[in-house]
Parts: structure tokens; C-alpha cells; sequence
């Protein structure tokens, strides 16, 4: 589980400037970025007057889908460049410089629920980040988490996985780090299935036709070596 050193900092402070350009810019990247949103909104339900960690806010684009259903969002991230974005997206939105797996600059039970998607595979010591994602949210507190699918076939179809140390787990072995930290996982989703370069420059056709195959080749074949990532759900138990 444990990931080599990752300069997520460096990486991500340069990427900053055109990071949603980038993984916006086409429509089917744009469907991913929409399967996203709708996997967390859904998952975490009514958070109007609720307090939400966005545990690697990155440009601030889950924060901005929660605030716009009443949600009180506080990010961290640890990128300047990266919150500088996000205050520019979601100016009411508190900000800080933190990263995920390291102690967080919050009181106990601070938090309603918590979101941290497209960041664990960039974390090498998960027990510590779930330690601290229990410590900051209250019981009954939603956790919803992004993981990188260790058996994915279509993962390696992206050529930036390849190129850095990444933390990848398959669902079993999420549910157990989960469940070991004192959290009850109660729901799983796939992300997409297919390799990230057919959606970089596919149009709104494409992504449709992309989105079909996706269905049928998750019931043919499983998402347990399809799915490039997961979406666990998970309750903080006292």
C-alpha cells in the first residue's frame, strides 16, 4: 500500500493553471467529471447545513456541488496554486494548506461528513489518512472516498499512471482498511471502465456510445478488472 515520495506539490502547482481545461476539455472528460460529482451529491444526500471536509480540494469543483446544495465546505489541499483556484470558483469557501495522511488542523468531531476523491492514490500511508479523517468527523459522519483500482486492465490505458508511484487497493481491501478504522462501508461505485484516452477527445456521440459500452462490458465482464476506480461510501460507527 505504502507509494514511493510524490511530489503531489511541484506536480500540481504546475498543472494548476489548466488543470480543469485539461480534465474538462472534452465531452466525454466532461461525463467523467459529471459521474463524479453525481457519485458524491448522491452518496452523501442532503447536506443543506451540514459541515463538509473536501479533503483534497483541489480547483475546488466537488466543493463547488456541495456548496450549491447548502453545504458548508471547508477544502485542504497541498497545493497553493491549487486553492487559489478554488477560492476563485468558491470564494465563501474555507481554505486550507494541509495534506491528506498527515495530521489535520482541525478540532475532533469538526465535520458532518467528509469527500476525498482523486487523491489517495497519491497518498502512501492510508491507516494515518483514515485515522484522521475518524478523528474530525462525528458519529454517523459519511465518508466517501476515491480509490485507484488495483486490478484494473482499462487503468493502464491512461499513460499518467504509469509514470508516477501511485496507492492502489481493490475493494476488498478498502472495505478492511475502512471497517479497521471504524468505519461501516455501505455502498459501492465504479468509475469508468474504459481507458481514459478514449474519452480525451471524444464528443458528445462518442461519449454516448462510450457510456453503452461501459454498461455492458461492467455486467459482461465485472468492474472488478474493468473499473479504473471506486467510490466506497462508508458511515463513522461510535
Amino acid at each position: 500500500m505504502q507509494a514511493e515520495r510524490f511530489d503531489a506539490r511541484g506536480r500540481f502547482g504546475q498543472l494548476a493553471p489548466t488543470y480543469d481545461a485539461v480534465f474538462t476539455g472534452s465531452t466525454g472528460l466532461r461525463a467523467i467529471n459529471e459521474l463524479e460529482l453525481a457519485v458524491v451529491t448522491g452518496r452523501l444526500g442532503d447536506v443543506c447545513g451540514r459541515r463538509v471536509l473536501d479533503a483534497g480540494m483541489g480547483t475546488g469543483r466537488v466543493a463547488e456541488a456541495l456548496v450549491g446544495r447548502g453545504a458548508e465546505v471547508v477544502g485542504i489541499d497541498v497545493t497553493p496554486q491549487m486553492l487559489e483556484r478554488a477560492h476563485r470558483r468558491v470564494p465563501g469557501a474555507p481554505r486550507i494548506l494541509a495534506r491528506v495522511g498527515a495530521l489535520l488542523p482541525f478540532a475532533d468531531r469538526s465535520f458532518d461528513d467528509a469527500v476525498c476523491i482523486r487523491v489517495l492514490k497519491y497518498v502512501g500511508d492510508w491507516p494515518a489518512a483514515l485515522a484522521e479523517f475518524r478523528r474530525v468527523l462525528r458519529p454517523g459522519a459519511r465518508l466517501v472516498v476515491e480509490i485507484a483500482n488495483r486490478r484494473s486492465v482499462a487503468r493502464w490505458g491512461y499513460a499518467g499512471y504509469r509514470s508516477q508511484p501511485l496507492s492502489l487497493a481493490t475493494v476488498g481491501m478498502t472495505r478492511r482498511m475502512l471497517t479497521d478504522a471504524g468505519f461501516l462501508p455501505w455502498a459501492v461505485d465504479s468509475g469508468t471502465r474504459l481507458p481514459h484516452a478514449l474519452y480525451e477527445r471524444s464528443g458528445e456521440r462518442a461519449a454516448a456510445v462510450l457510456d453503452r459500452v461501459e454498461q455492458v462490458a461492467g455486467r459482461v465482464l465485472g468492474d472488478g478488472v474493468l473499473a479504473r476506480s471506486f467510490f466506497v461510501t462508508a458511515e463513522l460507527v461510535d
